[in-house]
């Protein structure tokens, strides 16, 4: 839009005194006289003309009757007349009112904005410009507004920016993107930029982050820096209390291994040594400080960058005068290189066999004509042969014939470009033994004889089984929101019911494992149910029928408000109403939900699958879901006639199904039962403390609810891995807020609720990830959530600990406000603890 011209617009609207015959009808004196005036002329004249034409007096009485009421309904009329006109003029004013009102809003909210505003025309010469966007460009306004951008800037049409800007102009897509912008003075200044295409070209809205990207620059140069250091030197000096545990900091130990001062208090240094080493280790040092006798060991340490180095130990006690030991203090000494010396003698023949045999990778060697030659034992459990049976076929026996030309031509690429050491990466699918197909990725190489001429090939083969089931389940949860998303669209449109209705079927068939579905909705004063949309069968006649309430499969779910299934309708004595149109169809599985509005029904949401069964239960709930959108199609089209829709409503769906994948997400980590629930009342009712707005909690509880989504995209494999996780597990376990935000980017409405899902792993000193936000750039919803969750998390029970004690939780809050969490958030939340319910102790006991 342009500010400039609505501003132009609104000043040059007519006024009330020259809206025609409506300013005339202000004067309420006017209109008085002018009807006195009227009726006097009405009756003298009219008085004249019936005694000159009437000369009886019984003619002259009833003349005088018609007269009057002549008179009557002409006034009536005149009257009638007046109030349509004057409610038009207050009608008129009201509007009015309200449009100098909102064009006042947003010109305010414009030039107020922090953040920089300009609006480019399709004629690339700026329109709007609000006062912080003139700061960045450091140009008067006066010079900027109706010039071009290649005026104002020469030569901006060769950079990336004119280049999204053209994209967005053209193609109408948003653009979002970090620029440096180097000033005539040869300043240098880095904007984010968000470009959005409008009506009259583009518009640009600019933030200045400066001096973010120069303390990000700082702060990695420090920790390089300090990295460097603690890497210069191989001796680790550390000390615990009588008891073997740490209470203190240990800062060349906390370099070394990355750990905080809570990751290591108690025996949580522990957790930086290697899963095999940790119970032999956790022995010796018990054994040692029973005993008051020196330690001596040989453990393997994560190191911060995630490498395991072999570290030597030594600690002895310091005793009192009483001989009760006041502390123990030690060192580590680094013995990696001392250590791969003596692996090193060892014969690589054999540490290359035993690491074959033990992967769960499939290790595999072919001759150049791609034969196979080797492969480990992995190969039964991958593709069900044992090595014996594999050895020796080749690999168009492994794999259709596709996928075999697709592999050649990859190998004849790789040739032309000389076999390069790296080798390749595809992913393809491979046959099993019993014939059925399994997705995998190969990684392979092509190894050299002394002459350097190509004489096999060599690698690896994983199955990424879990990994398509990931990416397909994020794809239908992906779907499935989109879907909704659509159906709200025509709810919001106010479309008619029929083509919303047949939208829901079409989204029903979308998302159910069904080959055909209706939505018959319930009509007045009969009961009676009506299909009104349905989609996948072929016999017309034998569907469109009306059910009673109470009649049938759709009825008895409507009466009962239960979902139903059944997996065949065609079983005799069933109870199927309509078999023969089941029979013509060859429909077998089958499933209803009912339709309710406010509590009351509305219609039923069948599907009918010509396959024995129902849909699976998953789908089963997706199902109410869209029964739960059918029947606000329903609800709302049929009470509301205007553009008004009330948004609650549709809150209330997507509350709805966010709390249902909550609680899928809940039970597929399984989570002790009901923490996403706690998590997201105690972090609503902070935000409350906090001074959150009312219009933004909704958001902050849909960010809660979510806020694990991104592990939908993490291997079962990883995430219900009972032991520790190795270094690559960990690598792609802290990939789940960024798989969270790409996740809900796309869907329009949940964008404000991304910052819990994206940044609830921050930290306040900036050790979180995925991005190391520190202190306020971590959105507030973020920080606020954290607390609640280490709130929940330590006081309840799981499978590795007992739930901790109220005030033990809250000693630990204390000890790593300022770390890992917000101080102001933490004293906040321990000011209002008592207040909130749900932090109430009844509620961990029950668990």
């Amino acid at each position: 839009m342009n500010m400039e011209r609505q501003s132009t617009n609104a000043s040059s609207r007519p006024t009330k005194e020259v809206r025609g015959s409506n300013g005339f009808l202000a004067n309420p004196l006017r209109v008085a006289v002018l009807y006195a005036l009227f009726g006097a002329v009405w009756i003298i004249t009219t008085d004249k003309l019936v005694e000159w034409i009437f000369t009886s007096e019984e003619a002259l009485i009833t003349a005088q009757t018609i007269k009057g009421i002549l008179f009557i309904v002409v006034t009536t009329g005149v009257v009638y007349w007046l109030a349509v006109r004057i409610v038009d003029s207050v009608r008129f004013e009201q509007i009015e009112a309200e449009l100098d009102k909102s064009q006042q809003f947003a010109q305010s909210l414009l030039a107020n904005m922090t953040e920089g505003f300009q609006i480019i025309d399709h004629d690339w010469r700026y329109v709007y410009i609000n006062a912080a966007a003139v700061k960045h460009a450091r140009f008067p306004r006066e010079e900027l507004l109706g010039r071009t951008m290649m005026d104002a800037y020469p030569g901006i049409e060769d950079t990336e920016m004119f280049a999204a800007l053209q994209d967005s102009m053209q193609n109408r897509v948003h653009h979002g993107f970090e620029n440096e912008f180097t000033y005539p003075d040869g300043q240098s200044k880095v904007f984010f930029l968000s470009i959005y295409p409008t009506s009259e070209g583009v518009c640009i809205v600019s933030v200045d982050i400066t001096e973010i990207k120069n303390v990000e620059t700082a702060l990695r140069e420090s920790e390089e820096r300090f990295r460097s250091l603690v890497d210069a030197t191989s001796l680790v000096v550390w000390s615990t209390d009588a008891e073997g545990r740490t209470v203190t900091e240990v800062p060349t130990w906390q370099a070394f291994t990355g750990q905080s001062k809570e990751d290591i208090l108690g025996y949580g240094w522990m957790d930086a040594l290697h899963a095999d080493d940790r119970e032999h280790v956790q022995k010796e040092w018990q054994r040692a400080v029973e005993q008051h006798s020196t330690y001596e060991g040989e453990f393997r340490v994560r190191r911060h960058d995630g490498e395991y180095r072999y570290m030597f130990s030594q600690g002895v006690p310091i005793v009192n005068a009483d001989g009760s030991v006041r502390e123990w203090i030690g060192t580590n000494a680094d013995i990696t290189k001392r250590k791969l010396a003596e692996a090193a003698l060892r014969s690589n023949e054999e540490r290359y066999r035993l690491l074959a045999e033990n992967t769960l990778d499939l290790i595999w060697t072919m001759d150049m004509e791609l034969t196979t030659t080797y492969v480990n034992p992995a190969v039964e459990q991958i593709l069900g042969y044992t090595p014996d049976e594999f050895v020796g076929t080749h690999l168009s026996m492994q794999c259709s014939e596709a996928e075999y030309s697709k592999i050649l031509e990859v190998l004849d690429q790789e040739s032309k470009k000389g076999f390069p050491d790296e080798g390749v990466v595809l992913e393809t699918e491979l046959f099993r033994k019993d014939g059925s197909l399994v997705p995998v990725e190969i990684h392979g190489r092509v190894i050299f004889d002394e002459a350097s001429i190509p004489a096999g090939l060599q690698g690896t083969t994983r199955d990424i089984t879990e990994r398509r089931q990931a990416e397909h389940r994020q794809q239908k949860l992906l779907q499935q929101v989109t879907s909704l998303g659509r159906i709200d669209q025509l709810i919001i449109s106010l479309a008619p019911m029929e083509v919303a209705l047949q939208q829901v079927v079409q989204e029903t068939l979308n998302n159910i494992d069904a080959d055909a579905a209706a939505i018959l909705i319930l009509t007045e004063p009969h009961h009676k149910l009506n299909p009104v949309a349905r989609l996948g069968f072929s016999g017309k006649r034998l569907f469109m029928k009306e059910l009673h309430l109470d009649e049938g499969f759709a009825g008895r779910a409507a009466v009962q408000r239960q979902t139903l299934t059944y997996p065949d309708i065609q079983v005799e004595n069933i109870g199927f109403t309509r078999i023969e149109m089941a029979r013509v169809e060859g429909f077998h599985g089958y499933a209803c939900s009912p339709m309710l509005a406010k509590g009351n029904i509305v219609g039923v949401l069948e599907v009918f699958r010509r396959a024995v069964g129902p849909p699976p239960a998953e789908q089963i709930e997706f199902l109410k879901t869209l029964a739960g959108q059918a029947a606000m199609v329903v609800d709302t089209l049929a009470t509301f006639k205007d553009l008004q829709i009330s948004n609650e409503k549709l809150y209330l769906a997507y509350d709805a199904s966010i709390e249902g994948w909550s609680r899928a997400l809940d039970y597929r980590d399984k989570e002790t039962e009901g923490h996403s629930r706690r998590v997201t009342e105690i972090t609503i009712a902070l935000a409350q403390a906090m001074g959150i707005p009312d219009d933004r909690l909704h958001y902050i509880r849909w960010g809660s609810l979510l806020h694990d989504i991104g592990k939908m995209g993490v291997p079962d494999r990883i995430l219900l891995k009972s032991g520790q996780l190795t270094a690559e597990e960990w690598e792609i376990m802290r990939r789940h807020p960024t798989i969270a935000r790409d996740l809900l980017t796309p869907i329009v409405f949940l964008q404000p609720a991304i910052d819990i899902p994206y940044c609830h792993h921050e930290r306040w000193d900036g050790d979180g990830y995925p991005r190391g936000l520190a202190d306020i750039d971590i959105p507030l919803a973020a920080r606020i959530f954290a607390v609640a969750d280490v709130w929940d998390a330590m006081r309840s029970e799981r499978p590795y600990r007992e739930r901790w004690p109220e005030e033990k939780v809250l000693q630990h809050l204390r000890e790593i406000s300022g770390s890992q969490l917000d101080p102001q958030v933490v004293e906040k939340f321990l000011e209002v603890i008592h207040d909130i319910p749900t932090c109430n102790a009844s509620n961990y006991e029950q668990e």
